[in-house]
């Protein structure tokens, strides 16, 4: 199987770490056989960046015949890849370690992300702070035409991240400090469906069930906004409404962080200050929509 660097097949898993680590560990289940994959990518030193990014890439082969090519992509600012032949919402586990993969770090990340997302309370005020400031740079015009588009793609991803964040922290906030709404996500999260449970594991797994929740949650890609969508509905009754605009907002952002601001056709991605301008009122009224109904909740 051959890969061109400059296009991405698909389905494919997206997903971000810390750029300081120096290594990245990957874990996840054949789509095949389920056999567990892992693959190891050494982290390219942030002091060698030289333009916009430092990439690494590398295969698994499972023993069943089917190939997974990884690519990880390093900013001064943010580490992020994907893994090609498994789908956007497919459950992966990420850790950087000094070289041996186990469960006890993976659970202390699990529990690192999970206290920032409980401690943002006030999520709606985090997001609106965040879309004012990326407002007030979206105002700043730089004399280097280069260094200006560049700063273009960062607040228009900055916009999407930001919608990404205030969907993630709301959702886990609100489900998981309510009864009612963690037996509705249990109840209706299509990746538990499939799950069977034999009764001599039946207790042990209802002691568990918050933190197998809460283990998926912070596991679920939050700009998947068709399942999200889904998600608030069953679990919150919170509708979304039409998700055209952001979803479409969603792709265009995909295109400037993987691709450099070109689509897989080969066309450059233009966004400039009205462009922004209008993404922030459409994401603001997205937002809006939905806060104004979990404030009734």
């Amino acid at each position: 199987m051959s890969y061109v660097s400059d296009y991405i097949l698909f389905p494919m898993r997206e997903f971000d770490f810390d750029p300081a680590l120096e290594n990245l560990f990957l874990s996840f289940d054949c789509i095949k056989c389920f056999e567990r994959q892992q693959i190891e990518l050494d982290i390219p030193d942030q002091e060698n960046i030289v333009g916009d990014e430092l990439t690494s890439e590398g295969m698994m082969f499972c023993k069943c015949g089917e190939e997974y090519y990884c690519k990880i992509f390093i900013t001064p600012y943010q580490g992020y890849g994907y893994i090609d032949g498994i789908g956007s919402d497919y459950r992966i586990t990420k850790l950087g370690t000094d070289g041996s993969f186990n469960e006890q770090q993976y659970e202390a990340l699990i529990d690192d992300q999970y206290d920032a997302i409980v401690s943002n309370t006030e999520f709606y005020e985090t997001f609106c702070a965040e879309i004012r400031s990326l407002r007030e740079l979206n105002a700043i015009k730089l004399a280097n035409n280069r260094a200006d588009k560049a700063l273009r793609r960062q607040i228009y991803i900055g916009v999407i991240s930001s919608m990404e964040t205030y969907l993630s922290d709301a959702f886990i906030n609100t489900t998981l400090n309510s009864d009612i709404f963690l037996k509705r996500f249990v109840a209706t999260f299509k990746d538990f469906k499939n799950e069977t449970i034999s009764l001599n594991k039946l207790y042990d797994e209802f002691e568990k069930i918050k933190l197998r929740c809460r283990q998926s949650m912070l596991e679920i890609i939050f700009h998947n906004l068709a399942k999200v969508k889904g998600m608030y509905l069953d679990t919150l009754g919170v509708d979304f409404g039409s998700i055209a605009v952001p979803s479409k907002a969603v792709t265009k952002r995909h295109d400037l962080v993987h691709r450099n601001g070109w689509t897989k056709e080969k066309d450059q991605i233009m966004v400039d200050n009205d462009i922004i301008t209008d993404l922030i009122v459409d994401i603001q009224l997205f937002i809006d929509n939905i806060e104004d109904q979990l404030k009734k909740l």
